[in-house]
């Protein structure tokens, strides 16, 4: 039988399969902790019919594979910011690089709309408008761009990302109508307390959507020399040197510097692209973590 993983908790896998929930092990070298991964379709033999139970027999080829998180087979990141906590443009920046170089399209989602001004847009639209195709403004509390949002998520399988206390969960609750725990913001430190224990998939009217706890420490593994292939709103091969990293060469030799005097690469995002090339560059490990600055 073929099946969908939707939950894995001690190496107990919870398989949809034909309408049906089975409680699932793998078989040989399948046992092995972190080869099954949620979003992963496999094959599986039935061992009790009455009870549900099953054994794993294979994978089924996959569209993409995480390690961190455990997760398999995404089409959407859902990259979820908010004005509280304040966004971490780094953060985003690394994780349009991450969805890129894995196969996933990324979604920005800027949540608690019902907090911010037109002119928190406009500097969202900024930053992002020519880097990411979908871009949409929502409010968890009032419902508003949630529609919008299920229209992009229909027939995808999406995981969503960001800081913690920027509504993850919350979104998740108002799309599928699950009531899943959600953390706030400590008084205290204004840092979100992070809630979800367990990778799973929910899926509700052909929209599946992934919550796992976290990105809380992988590496972005791209070559510094092919970081700017990485960035959609730089042009290809436009200048004046095949091998140009758009850092330290002339203006007039640089497309992408050009467009930055011009304002049609916002200049912010050009500065987070050098500081994250010479990092590269010089093999400082990129590590995306969802803690603030000072946080323990």
């Amino acid at each position: 039988m073929k099946g969908l993983v939707v939950k894995n908790i001690s190496n107990k896998y919870t398989v949809y399969a034909y309408n049906k929930i089975y409680t699932c092990v793998g078989m040989g070298k399948l046992k092995t902790n972190d080869i099954i991964k949620v979003g992963d379709k496999v094959e599986f033999e039935k061992l009790d019919n009455t009870k549900l139970t099953g054994r794993i027999t294979s994978i089924l080829p996959r569209k993409n594979n995480l390690i961190r998180p455990p997760v398999a087979n995404i089409d959407l990141l859902g990259i979820v910011v908010s004005k509280s906590p304040a966004p971490d443009f780094m953060l985003i920046d690394k994780l349009i690089v991450f969805a890129l170089i894995n196969n996933i399209t990324p979604v920005l989602c800027i949540n608690k709309d019902d907090l911010n001004n037109n002119s928190d847009r406009e500097y969202i639209l900024s930053q992002y408008k020519n880097v990411v195709k979908k871009i949409v403004f929502v409010s968890a509390k009032t419902m508003y761009g949630i529609a919008e949002l299920k229209a992009i998520i229909t027939n995808k399988t999406i995981v969503f990302a960001g800081q913690s206390a920027v509504g993850k969960s919350s979104l998740i609750n108002v799309i599928m109508e699950e009531n899943i725990l959600t953390g706030d913001l400590s008084e205290k430190t204004q840092r979100g307390k992070h809630t979800t224990r367990h990778c799973q998939l929910y899926f509700k009217n052909k929209i599946k959507i992934m919550d796992t706890a976290g990105f809380s420490n992988f590496e972005i593994d791209c070559d510094y020399h092919k970081l700017a292939l990485l960035y959609p709103d730089f042009p290809v091969n436009k200048c004046k040197y095949d091998m140009c990293s758009h850092t330290k060469e002339e203006e007039k030799d640089c497309a992408v510097k050009q467009l930055v005097k011009a304002k049609k690469i916002n200049q912010e995002r050009y500065n987070r692209y050098v500081k994250l090339y010479n990092e590269l560059k010089n093999g400082k490990p990129q590590k995306i973590n969802y803690k603030r600055k000072g946080s323990k």
